[in-house]
């Protein structure tokens, strides 16, 4: 009984069907399946990976990645065929050879384009994730969009007309978030005079300026910061409640997950503790060997160096994690055999 409870309750979060009729058998009329045309113009989500620009004309498809810094870095055009199966609506794309490429499940609903991508399926190794994909166009889009390509005056012209400078929407990162992944100084010292919070977190992750400015390698956007107050601690407030994802990270640890280490010398010149501990007692270098073997099983050499980087800096290998591991411990997990000797007790 409770499987066929939980069966019917997610059929109604796909189809929209309201969950108390089917239990007290009143009838409730399916709505009339979306077609492709009703998907046609421009949408965003801002996702945990970056800003995804979708936009649906004439029957195909053009998806475009944009990075917290402004770069875009990937994206692809395909056809598209939409369909319907028992009041479940399926978006699906097809190659140029005709073969079907993906194969979604959505639903349109007030304003918003709801995907459930294929780790749905039977024996995916990861829970599904709701994409909320809004029509876009809004002044909360072009607010974020200039902050992140640095376009000041156009920044000061939306705080001019009354926008707030920590606005934000969704999974999105803040205003000053994204200038300072870009770089964009006068920008950022824009939205500082004008009061946006420098440990503000935001965005899938809950990453503050500072660690957007880390990850992406800008050291003067890291001491603008560090001269206004940010923080290098781990395990600081949220602050925002578009947060899902807070794992208590430092700069220091966001610094190992990226293996960018142009900044580590500054933050430690800062005081950065090289041995910070995140929410599941991780350090940075139980991070950085942790990434050193990536989602596709490929090793990565510059998450490999930075390990050598931060033992040189003397971080602590003997520590162990809220599971108990330490950082040679996570690499014979992960079969990183090219760690064993440098991480020996």
């Amino acid at each position: 009984m409770t499987r066929l409870l939980l069966a019917i309750t997610f059929h109604a979060c796909l189809t929209g069907f309201a969950l108390t009729p089917y239990l007290q058998g009143q009838e409730n009329p399916e709505p009339a399946p979306p077609s492709a045309s009703d998907l046609d113009g421009d949408w965003i989500w801002y996702g945990p990976g970056g800003i995804c620009e979708l936009t649906f004309a004439d029957g195909r498809q053009n998806f475009q990645l944009v990075r917290n810094d402004g770069s875009r870095p990937w994206g692809f055009e395909t056809a598209i065929e939409v369909s319907s199966h028992e009041g479940i609506s399926l978006l699906m794309h097809r190659n140029e050879a005709g073969e079907v490429t993906y194969r979604g499940v959505f639903k349109l609903m007030d304003g918003h384009f709801h995907e459930i991508p294929p780790q749905i399926r039977a024996g995916a190794r990861r829970s599904p994730e709701l994409r909320d994909w809004r029509r876009a166009g809004d002044a909360i889009d072009d607010w974020l969009a200039s902050a992140r390509l640095g376009k000041t005056s156009e920044v000061k012209h939306l705080l001019d007309e009354g926008m707030s400078p920590d606005s934000t929407v969704g999974d999105s990162l803040t205003a000053l978030a994204y200038a300072s992944a870009g770089g964009h100084l006068e920008t950022m010292k824009l939205l500082i005079e004008r009061g946006s919070d420098v440990n503000l977190r935001s965005g899938y992750w809950g990453h503050s300026a500072i660690d957007e400015a880390v990850i992406f390698e800008h050291p003067d956007a890291v001491k603008l910061l560090l001269e206004h107050g940010a923080s290098l601690k781990p395990r600081q407030p949220i602050g925002h409640t578009g947060v899902r994802n807070y794992r208590g990270q430092s700069p220091l640890h966001e610094l190992a997950m990226s293996g960018n280490a142009t900044c580590l010398d500054l933050l430690l010149e800062n005081g950065a503790d090289i041995n910070a501990r995140n929410l599941s007692d991780q350090t940075p270098l139980m991070s950085a060997v942790y990434r050193a073997r990536r989602w596709n099983r490929e090793v990565s050499d510059k998450h490999i160096q930075m390990v050598q980087t931060l033992l040189s800096k003397k971080a602590d290998k003997t520590l162990k994690n809220k599971d108990g591991m330490t950082a040679l411990d996570i690499a014979k997990s992960r079969n990183l055999e090219a760690l064993y000797e440098s991480l020996k007790p």
